[in-house]
């Protein structure tokens, strides 16, 4: 099972974590997973990686529980050597549910002839300061000849972000992924790639959205271009507006 986790930190500074030695999971009928890392990319105050966890998850579990600890913050003296400090707290635990209520839904129509959102420059994409909340996704769609799963759109003040993956042919990872995202109220959103990451055969992406997500939305349309014609993946996410109600 591919996991994607994002950590978000008070204090400034880009974060490190060795997942594999400081994440552990277990569900609820007693499987006990090992976490391997997949991809890491840190930002000032946020850090993103994906863990892939062994063995497959039974089909009877309906709860998975990570438990972590010894995520680092790096400060870089002018002139100097990083200086790293655990992050303090200790050890920490997350439940998820692996039977979460559907998000899917029919994707609204793209505005015909709608202008793009003007980009809004904000420094650090991602903050605590600014997270507003999660949009779960966890939909899948099959291309030609590749597979996206996309995972979540996390909402912050003035952005969003897409995050997923793509299933490809070992080597023949996609180049140039664009993105199109749209709302039922006639907003067309600004999209710029963030981070790629790939290993054998999957690709992690993550795009900003600007503005962020209309909190009255209750329908986003997000389309997923890649290198090829054919291979143009559409989804339609429950909004925060379908959300809250």
């Amino acid at each position: 099972m591919c996991r994607p986790a994002l950590v978000l930190a008070q204090t400034p500074g880009v974060l490190a974590w060795n997942l594999d030695d400081h994440l552990s999971a277990r569900d609820d009928v007693g499987t006990e997973y090992r976490a391997t890392s997949m991809s890491s990319h840190a930002g000032l105050g946020s850090l993103q990686t994906t863990a892939w966890l062994t063995p497959a998850v039974p089909a009877a579990a309906r709860r998975l529980t990570l438990e972590f600890d010894g995520i680092r913050r790096v400060s870089s003296p002018r002139g100097g050597v990083g200086i790293e400090r655990t992050l303090s707290g200790g050890s920490r635990n997350i439940d998820i549910d692996l039977c979460p209520t559907p998000t899917r839904c029919e994707p609204p129509a793209p505005p015909p002839s709608a202008e793009r959102a003007a980009d809004v420059p904000r420094t650090p994409t991602r903050s605590v300061a600014g997270f507003e909340g999660v949009l779960p996704v966890g939909q899948t769609r099959f291309g030609t000849r590749r597979v996206l799963c996309a995972w979540a759109i996390e909402r912050y003040e003035g952005r969003a972000v897409f995050t997923g993956a793509l299933l490809h042919e070992p080597g023949a990872a996609p180049r140039g992924a664009s993105l199109d995202v749209w709302d039922d109220r006639g907003t067309v959103y600004e999209c710029s790639a963030l981070h790629e990451a790939s290993f054998g055969s999957w690709t992690e992406v993550a795009h900003a959205l600007t503005p962020g997500i209309d909190p009255a939305a209750e329908r986003l349309g997000v389309r997923v271009s890649l290198d090829e014609e054919p291979d143009q993946m559409t989804i339609g996410v429950r909004g925060p507006g379908a959300v809250a109600a």
